[in-house]
């Protein structure tokens, strides 16, 4: 008997792509593994994305209101959460009822009231510590699509001086020009400049006046671009933990507190060098120099970002939600 799946996702110009990107994922996962339905429920506007799947969108800000007649018009058997918030509140997890609910978060303080779901996976290190038996934290569950779970390219077949760029679907405080402007001093093969659809930043074919630089826009997935670089400079989010399963040497600049607390998490995996606003830019310089001309640094990084995240996270989260249900 075929089980439905409801995903609550935030996504448009004010949180980006990456919570529908991890949720989609997952869903992909259960589809494919186990006789699973499921059915998407978008907040956040913006244009509708295309998706496999039946789906459902809410401007609304009661929203606990269409999660009740979502889940009781497609017979929802759970209700995954992924919010930018957080966990889900008391009023949306009561309007899943009697399905199962199950909360897709982040990391730091954001993990707080995931012990209230009846399942909750942390993909990264909460702050503080999370001890229910129901949550499951750490970057092992870090749910990226299927093919980030291919093995990288050896980082001696890479090309140390091309860079990947990305500041994420939004990217509201252009991490993207940032990094262009500091690389256009710079010795770089080539640059791959990835924006999403939600990006309002300066970086234009225009303001790109380097030949060394190319301009990807709303590219589905960035994966095989990323197999082909040598290093990365990204914000702190889905695509860094992208770019660590690919085995990149990451720089990684966050947009708020809770990312930076997330990212340094994770050194030794990725480097995490602060948010825009504390910059210290002869830094990022200096680390960007060591990634460029040091072939022991690079390796290192390398290898330790994918020890770090295998590209397995979503069947690990699978198997547990279908041990819930």
């Amino acid at each position: 008997m075929t089980t439905s799946i409801l995903f609550v996702t935030d996504y448009g110009p004010a949180v980006g792509q990456g919570h529908l990107v991890r949720a989609a994922a997952l869903a992909e996962y259960l589809e494919a593994h186990y006789d699973i339905r499921p059915v998407f429920l978008l907040s956040g506007g913006g244009p509708r994305p295309e998706l496999p799947w039946q789906q459902f969108a809410s401007l609304t800000p009661d929203i606990e209101k269409v999660v009740a007649s979502v889940r009781f018009a497609c017979k929802a058997d759970a209700v995954v959460f992924d919010l930018e918030r957080g966990a889900p509140s008391n009023p949306e997890r009561w309007a899943a009822e009697p399905a199962k609910t199950i909360a897709m978060i982040g990391a730091g303080y954001k993990a707080v009231g995931g012990e209230t779901c009846d399942l909750t996976f942390v993909q990264g290190i909460p702050d503080p510590p999370v001890t229910a038996s129901n949550c499951f934290a750490g970057p092992e569950y870090v749910v990226l699509r299927d093919e980030f779970a291919i093995e990288p390219v050896k980082p001696e077949l890479r090309q140390p001086g091309r860079v990947f760029v990305c500041g994420g679907g939004a990217d509201p405080l252009d991490i993207t020009a940032l990094a262009c402007d500091v690389l256009n001093s710079m010795a770089v093969r080539q640059v791959d400049v990835v924006i999403g659809p939600f990006y309002k930043g300066k970086v234009t074919d225009g303001y790109l006046r380097s030949d060394r630089f190319f301009l990807h826009r709303n590219i589905d997935n960035p994966f095989h671009l990323m197999r082909q670089c040598g290093m990365a400079i990204v914000s702190y989010g889905m695509t860094a933990l992208e770019c660590l399963a690919c085995g990149l040497p990451t720089l990684a600049i966050s947009m708020s507190d809770d990312h930076e607390a997330s990212a340094a998490a994770l050194a030794g995996a990725l480097v995490s060098v602060g948010q825009p606003k504390n910059l210290n830019l002869t830094i990022l310089h200096n680390w960007i120099s060591s990634f460029l001309h040091d072939s022991c640094i690079r390796l290192a990084y390398s290898a330790e970002a994918r020890r770090t995240i295998d590209g397995r996270g979503a069947e690990r989260v699978a198997a547990k939600i279908m041990e819930l249900l």
